[in-house]
């Protein structure tokens, strides 16, 4: 009875396991943001109680009712309270994957809280949730934090045993690559872990973002994949379901930074990973072969823009969900088991309506989301779609609806692989019921079937030999043709059959093909005469045979006139379109030039030599003198001017230009001498200049001594002179010339100033004797130089000073005289003294004075009340108060003065006097305190009397009213010491502030 019993346990937990495929249904994860999968579509849900930066985890009921949910530390109830007991679990908001929830394999009612902390800070650890608490709420039993591993890193995932039902939980030791792998069963967990070491990147204990990244387990549950976002790397292992081992690390290149997420597609076959610096997102092929293929089939889907990509989770409906951080949407792959760009990357696929996602997605037990699904292949538009339950255990019948209803009973199906072919492309929804005993499970999956690229290379075409055509196939995924490009274009030169395959990123296929023609091309050719002389033209022909013609000089016709050397080519076609070129080298021959001397003079009766000098043109030349000759040079000699021409024909038949030449024997030469300006001041320099004409050079000029000078000849003549110059050429003919040169009066200057002897400062008024142009002066001396007729200068330094003038006359000669030793200014000498005190008083009132002055021989006094003296130190009596003003006058050998001048102030003294008892007795004796003195300013008088307590009674404001020894009510006052203050101005503004005693006695 008791085996009988048990087998019904593991049936109905096999039951369970087999139905339950909405666990995953409800998600809550970042900042507030929640997501529903129970209509088959995403809802965003934002009734949240928990913000976590990373790890979390949610479980709803068989029904896709929400349980509880937590972020590893909190745990909140489906009310979105905080539940029973459900507060400081081991877990952290920081930590990748703080957590994973699973059910007792034993109780329906009990689920485990597996935790660990952010980065080995905590370990791992579970809770036990007991849903039958709290109203059904559920609440956290006495199970609580129990610690299977104290030092992890932040990963963990769970893989359903071998045998459907037990669990194993895996996690990675912080520090080293060993793994631990516990089984959950139906009597609980058992703590003594498997330990694997893979061999895969051993981490390092003291860089904990070796630790970050997320732990994936494949659907099956034989594979895991790791992102180690401290090493930059993922890591692949085989899982042994049964003994819970890990082994056969396939380590990829250090090259992928900050690699965070990962997660496989339903069908195991592609894995995805997340890196975050840049943001992106990979796919990797598992069924690329060997681990060097799987390696290298790592290829890149997108490139997030300004967002950073974080953890990936598979979901209900197919979709895989990327969360990225601090944004109100998430990444969507809407096709995940399809490779390439065809699986359907959208960055910004789903809005979470307000909320934010953070790093983290819900972590679930992967086969969460296998439980009776089922797979397809083949989703081309006109291929068989087959259909495949992933896990047909304890089915007994299904039931298909291809939601293909217009092609009649094809769209439904009872098998378990069924295929089917649809009727267009798009999307389709496609149900699975499939039955279990007594109960029914019903998945529905969205597919598309893609449509296959329309191929069309285009009509069988004609082209022309040594010409090529591209062929296009259109846009596409890859391509393949008959010749084993892959290219999406080709060019084609030959004739032939053409054929292209071209694939959809979906692996849909269309084909074409097209029959390429090649025709002959024709084969002109231009005649006519190919070269000339410039000046003159030839015409090119190429024929009239063709249906066009275009030349390089955009001619139309079949010929063209030439009239410049160069290349002309013209391209011709037929009448099938082919064309082709002709070309010519056209050469344009140069007209010689011809070079004689212009102008030859020669003394009569001499003979000269006319040579011809050739440029350009081809040698040999035939030469046409005027005189009949045909040599290339002659001998003339003429006694008069004549002219003379030459004309050649080279040996391509071109003409020169005829030239001209003049022979000229001289029967004259005449100079004429200039300059540029025949009025000079006296001594300048000036050049003369001869103008030549006639005569026969080299010529040689004489000035009137007969030395043999050039011209221009420089003269400087202090008076004005006559100059003669003579000229003979070669053939000894002579003639002269004279030219005169002015020359202007010298400025005759003087100077006069009317004072040359002052004491420093020494102002000198200086006149010019001559008016000129412009004065120029030099006192000598500081700041030395005037532009004016008749300046003023100050000397304020001692010495003797010469004095310049230079002038400039009307017409521009110059002149200078200098005066010296003109000016003599002498020393000043200094007023300086001292004396005993500034301020005296009238008691004492005489002050004595130290001359201190220098450069001096008489003091002269004046003390400012009418008293002087002549005395070196003197001293004064001061009769009166006041203020005085003290000058000292002091004069040197040349009469130089200087004066130094001080205050003196006489002024009065000052007394104060108080006595020290009175008696009030009313005897008229000292019966009354006056304070008196010399000095006090009454209107800036007060006077009190304290008593012993320091109260006043007395106040006066008058020096005249004084203390008669009674109080302000007028009582008389005791016998004792009393306290008096006193404050007072005096005359020269300071207050004095006086106190003290006075004793009264009777």
């Amino acid at each position: 009875m008791k085996k009988i019993l048990l087998f019904i346990i593991l049936c109905i937990l096999t039951n369970q396991f087999v139905l339950s495929q909405s666990e995953g249904n409800i998600w809550y994860f970042g900042q507030y943001a929640g997501i529903d999968f129970n209509s088959g579509f995403p809802v965003a849900l934002t009734n949240s109680a928990m913000s976590t930066e990373e790890g979390c985890s949610s479980i709803s009921d068989s029904l896709g009712n929400l349980l509880f949910y937590t972020d590893g530390t909190t745990v909140y109830d489906s009310t979105h309270n905080i539940m029973l007991n459900g507060n400081a679990l081991l877990g952290s908001f920081s930590s990748t994957q703080s957590s994973i929830i699973t059910q007792d394999p034993g109780n329906t009612d009990r689920y485990y809280i597996f935790t660990v902390g952010e980065t080995g800070v905590g370990g791992c650890a579970y809770s036990v949730v007991d849903m039958t608490l709290n109203g059904g709420l559920g609440g956290v039993g006495t199970t609580k934090n129990v610690i299977l591993q104290s030092n992890v890193s932040e990963k963990i995932t769970a893989v359903v045993h071998n045998n459907g039902y037990d669990l194993w939980i895996i996690t990675q030791a912080f520090g080293t690559n060993d793994y631990y792998t516990y089984l959950l069963s139906s009597t609980g967990v058992n703590a003594s872990a498997v330990v694997s070491s893979p061999g895969g990147i051993i981490t390092q204990s003291n860089f904990s973002s070796y630790s970050i990244g997320y732990l994936k387990a494949n659907h099956g549950g034989t594979k895991i994949a790791a992102a180690i976002r401290g090493g930059n790397l993922i890591e692949i292992y085989d899982f042994n379901n049964l003994t819970g081992a890990l082994s056969n690390a396939i380590t990829f290149p250090s090259t992928y930074s900050f690699a965070y997420g990962v997660e496989f597609s339903l069908n195991d076959n592609i894995l995805y990973f997340t890196t975050q610096s840049p943001g992106q997102i990979f796919q990797i092929n598992m069924d690329a072969g060997s681990s060097a293929n799987i390696i290298n089939s790592t290829t890149l889907i997108s490139t997030f823009n300004n967002s950073w990509p974080a953890a990936i989770q598979l979901a209900n409906n197919g979709k895989m969900y990327i969360a990225k951080d601090y944004s109100p949407y998430l990444a969507v792959i809407n096709n995940p088991d399809v490779l390439g760009t065809g699986c359907s990357f959208v960055e910004n696929g789903f809005y979470l309506n307000g909320m934010n996602s953070r790093l983290g997605l819900p972590n679930f037990t992967p086969s969460t989301f296998i439980h009776n699904d089922f797979t397809y292949k083949n989703l081309c538009f006109g291929d068989s779609t087959i259909f495949s339950i992933i896990d047909t255990t304890n089915i007994d019948s299904v039931y298909w609806d291809f939601g293909d209803p217009t092609t009649g009973v094809n769209n439904n199906s009872t098998l378990f692989s069924p295929y089917h072919i649809f009727s267009d492309y798009g999307n389709f929804s496609v149900k699975l019921i499939a039955y279990v005993s007594n109960n029914t499970d019903t998945i529905i999956q969205q597919l598309t079937i893609f449509q296959s690229p329309e191929v069309f290379l285009g009509n069988d075409t004609l082209i022309c030999l040594d010409s090529t055509i591209t062929l296009d196939a259109s846009a596409g995924f890859s391509y393949i043709w008959n010749n084993n490009q892959t290219t999406q274009t080709i060019d084609v030169s030959t004739q032939g059959i053409y054929s292209v395959t071209v694939s959809s990123a979906f692996g849909c296929t269309g084909i074409d093909e097209i029959y390429i023609t090649v025709s002959p091309d024709p084969i002109p050719l231009i005649t006519g005469q190919l070269s000339f002389c410039s000046g003159d033209f030839t015409i090119l022909d190429v024929g009239d045979t063709y249906d066009g013609y275009l030349w390089n000089t955009n001619d139309t016709s079949h010929t063209i006139t030439v009239n410049n050397g160069g290349t002309y080519s013209v391209t011709v076609s037929d009448i099938s379109g082919c064309s082709a070129i002709s070309q010519v080298n056209v050469i344009e021959n140069t007209i010689p030039e011809l070079f004689i001397t212009e102008s030859i003079p020669i003394c009569i009766g001499d003979d000269v030599d006319l040579s011809v000098l050739v440029n350009n043109g081809l040698s040999p030349y035939n030469y046409y003198w005027s005189t009949g000759e045909i040599v290339d040079a002659i001998i003339v000699n003429p006694n008069i001017q004549t002219t003379y021409w030459v004309s050649i024909i080279d040996a391509n038949g071109c003409n020169s230009d005829i030239t001209y030449i003049n022979v000229s024997p001289p029967l004259s030469i005449e100079i004429d001498l200039y300059t540029s300006d025949n009025h000079i001041c006296p001594g300048d320099k000036i050049s003369i200049t001869a103008n030549i004409t006639n005569g026969f050079p080299p010529y040689f000029l004489y000035n009137e001594n007969h030395d043999l000078i050039s011209v221009p000849f420089f003269v400087n003549p202090y008076d004005t002179t006559d100059y003669i110059i003579s000229i003979i050429d070669q053939c000894e003919i002579e003639s002269f010339d004279t030219i005169r040169i002015f020359t202007y009066p010298i400025p005759n200057i003087g100077i006069s100033c009317d004072s040359v002897k002052g004491c420093e400062p020494f102002v000198v008024n200086f006149n010019s004797t001559y008016q000129a142009q412009s004065y120029n002066w030099d006192f000598g001396g500081i700041n030395n130089q005037s532009f004016d007729n008749n300046p003023t200068h100050i000397y304020n330094s001692s010495g003797s000073y010469d004095v310049k003038l230079s002038v400039v006359s009307d017409n521009g000669c110059k002149n200078s005289i200098t005066a010296h030793n003109m000016v003599t200014v002498y020393d000043k000498p200094i007023a300086k003294f001292i004396s005993n005190t500034e301020r005296a008083s009238i008691v004492k009132p005489i002050i004595f004075f130290n001359n201190l002055s220098s450069g001096h021989n008489l003091s002269y006094w004046n003390f400012g009340d009418g008293g002087d003296s002549y005395m070196e130190n003197p001293s004064h009596n001061y009769q009166t108060l006041g203020v005085y003003n003290l000058n000292l006058i002091v004069e040197s050998t040349f009469g130089c003065l200087d004066t130094a001048i001080t205050e003196i102030i006489i002024e009065d003294e000052y007394t104060f006097y108080a006595p020290t008892a009175i008696s009030p007795d009313f005897d008229n004796i000292n019966d009354v305190f006056y304070v008196f003195g010399n000095g006090i300013d009454n209107k800036y008088f007060s006077l009190q009397i304290y008593d012993r307590w320091g109260a006043v009674i007395f106040e006066s404001n008058d020096i005249n009213n004084g203390w008669n020894g009674k109080t302000k009510d007028g009582d008389i006052i005791m016998i004792g010491v009393y306290t008096w203050k006193c404050i007072y101005k005096l005359p020269d503004g300071n207050y004095v502030q006086k106190a003290g005693a006075v004793s009264v006695v009777r």
